[in-house]
């Protein structure tokens, strides 16, 4: 005989007052079993996924961080040339639209050597805006690129002034070996404009893909110059580029009076950097294809172009064999002819201690090339282009007979 499961009636009364009438077995009358209590997730349910979950915002902040290097944040990505177009619009806004827009192009050599304060060309409404828009290591498929992402930007000068010495029409590297120290600097319009100076486009293009998949590792050094300097020792630092950087572009040499041991190891520096172009000077095809197009970009934007050679020391001219830098001189002029492009030859006679290294002006040296500069050759070029009117006193003795 099985035993009964039901309560006394005495219980079954209690339980029904206080609401917890069950019945013995588990089971209500007439109804369903209760269903099975859901089991806590265990611990590695748990932690996977808290991994997707971390993996997830790494991929969200990589990907945020590229979207932002390729649009809004410019110098985060390429701090010389986006602090400089930063500054560039800021004056834009401030000066009168009447003003033209004169940019000096090129590579430490005038990113040090000319002060676009000190050429003395006005400030009023009808003055020309000059901008040192010259970047470091700078060969001339840089100076290329460097046009192709101001217009890419809005930014069309009326003028432009391109730094031009023999031996830096030299280089003929194909683009994938001349950014591949600074393939993230560049964007993906950057690319299409370095196609056609390639060998080898995929090695380029594979590069920065790699690069942009993990920009807060590719670019941490430009990052930590931005939010947190001193965390960095100061040779990894490039907050100088723009904290050293004046109104008008324009980057004064570090050292205003450097030390003898200082010019002392800057000069061999030089030398060994230059010693490939001291017998012999022959100019790269990718050179003047660059040169080539950068022409025609002016030719077809109506933007006047012109050339200027930077000064040199003597010291530094004579580690060239005789009659090379004439040589190189002559060929630079018969290129310039071809293409129909003034050229302002370096005729200043600069003193040794003026340097740094024998090819970067220092800040004395800088103000008194740039002043000459102006003087014998920008503003007459400027005046000859129409973008600039003629002195009063001038206009006044071309008028007498």
């Amino acid at each position: 005989m099985k035993p009964s499961t039901q309560r006394p009636p005495a219980l079954r009364l209690i339980a029904v007052v206080t609401g917890e009438h069950r019945p013995l077995s588990g089971k209500k009358e007439g109804q369903n079993p209760p269903q099975t209590r859901r089991k806590a997730p265990s611990r590695q349910s748990r932690a996977k996924r808290s991994l997707l979950g971390g993996m997830l915002l790494v991929a969200l902040l990589h990907l945020g961080l590229a979207g932002l290097l390729e649009t809004a944040c410019p110098h985060w990505r390429d701090p010389e040339f986006g602090h400089r177009l930063h500054q560039l619009r800021r004056l834009q806004q401030q000066a009168a639209a009447s003003r033209p827009l004169v940019l000096i192009l090129g590579t430490s050599r005038a990113q040090n050597g000319l002060q676009p304060s000190a050429m003395l060309l006005g400030d009023g409404s009808s003055s020309p805006l000059v901008f040192n828009y010259a970047l470091t290591g700078s060969p001339p498929l840089k100076v290329l690129l460097t046009l192709h992402r101001l217009l890419d930007c809005g930014i069309v000068p009326d003028a432009i002034l391109v730094e031009l010495l023999p031996l830096w029409l030299a280089s003929d590297a194909p683009a994938e070996v001349v950014f591949a120290p600074t393939a993230e600097r560049l964007s993906w319009s950057d690319l299409h404009h370095l196609r056609p100076y390639c060998a080898d486009f995929d090695l380029l293009y594979w590069h920065w893909w790699k690069l942009r998949l993990t920009p807060w590792s590719t670019q941490r050094v430009i990052l930590k110059s931005h939010w947190c300097p001193r965390w960095l020792p100061w040779n990894e630092r490039v907050d100088p580029f723009w904290t050293g950087m004046t109104a008008d572009g324009f980057m004064p040499f570090l050292y205003a009076e450097p030390t003898p041991e200082f010019r002392q190891r800057t000069c061999e520096h030089a030398r060994r950097e230059y010693a490939y172009a001291f017998g012999g000077i022959t100019f790269g095809e990718r050179s003047i294809q660059a040169m080539e197009e950068l022409v025609a970009i002016c030719r077809q934007r109506g933007i006047a172009l012109a050339w200027f050679e930077p000064p040199t020391s003597p010291r530094f001219r004579s580690w060239f064999a005789a009659g090379v830098w004439e040589r190189g001189q002559q060929d630079m002029l018969a290129l310039a002819q071809q293409w129909n492009i003034p050229v302002f030859l370096s005729t200043l006679e600069m003193r040794e201690e003026e340097f740094a290294d024998g090819h970067h002006l220092l800040r004395a040296g800088a103000a008194r090339y740039s002043q000459w500069l102006a003087e014998q050759h920008v503003r007459p070029w400027l005046t000859s282009s129409g973008l600039i009117s003629s002195p009063p006193s001038e206009s006044k003795s071309r008028a007498k007979p």
